[in-house]
């Protein structure tokens, strides 16, 4: 006879222990992100990303902001706003002694030798003559002013060459014709046509162009010094 032995399976043979005597689990460390110095951010999948969407200029900006903003008549100039003439000369024929004068004293040494002249006025205090000690800095006062005076008059002329150049202004009340027009009586509203090569009379919108594309590119060499065209829309 043979006796079959019952087959006992390994992990039977010795059962699990109970709950109980199992050791208490450990708790894993935490991990934070201030000790690693860096935050994980799990991208939304339905939001469209930073890249997709445009970046909204400064004007759009201002009025998202609750920015001021004004309303322009094109084609109608208004006189409420500033005129388009350019100035960069500091005196005038009235106030260049004045204004000279008090530029040249804003400098410690003229004050000094002014007080060293002023001294030596008083019959108490004089060490040497009193027409000595006014000429040195009489002739200095004067060289210094000959000098301001002519680099004012070169700004003058430059500030009149450039109100005088003219533009194409399109003339209100008219079918569509362009006038000539100096660059100083150019107002708000005016709509000017500017021809290729042509340097901009002044701060301009872009109202259309001659490209099928509507494209302009623009140099702005006189502002930023920078040579590469800028594409306009």
């Amino acid at each position: 006879m043979t006796s079959e032995r019952p087959l006992i399976d390994a992990a039977s043979a010795h059962p699990p222990p109970p709950a109980s005597q199992l050791p208490p689990s450990q708790p894993e460390p935490s991990v934070r992100a201030d000790h690693l110095g860096f935050s994980v951010e799990v991208p939304d999948p339905f939001r469209p990303s930073r890249r997709d969407q445009p970046d909204p200029s400064a004007s759009e900006r201002e009025l998202h902001e609750g920015g001021e903003y004004r309303a322009v008549a094109v084609g109608e100039p208004s006189p409420e706003f500033a005129g388009n003439a350019v100035r960069t000369a500091k005196y005038s024929a009235l106030t260049f002694l004045p204004r000279n004068l008090f530029e040249q004293f804003r400098r410690l040494s003229y004050v000094y030798f002014l007080a060293i002249t002023v001294l030596n006025q008083l019959p108490q205090v004089a060490v040497f003559g009193r027409g000595a000690s006014v000429l040195p800095l009489a002739f200095v006062l004067f060289v210094t002013a000959v000098k301001d005076a002519y680099e004012d008059i070169r700004r003058h002329r430059s500030d009149r060459r450039e109100n005088n150049r003219l533009a194409a202004v399109l003339a209100p009340q008219t079918a569509g014709e362009y006038l000539p027009k100096k660059w100083k009586h150019i107002r708000v509203g005016d709509v000017v046509r500017v021809a290729s090569n042509e340097t901009l009379p002044a701060d301009m919108v872009l109202l259309a162009t001659s490209d099928p594309t509507g494209l302009a590119h623009v140099q702005t060499v006189n502002l930023d010094g920078e040579t590469n065209l800028k594409t306009r829309e």
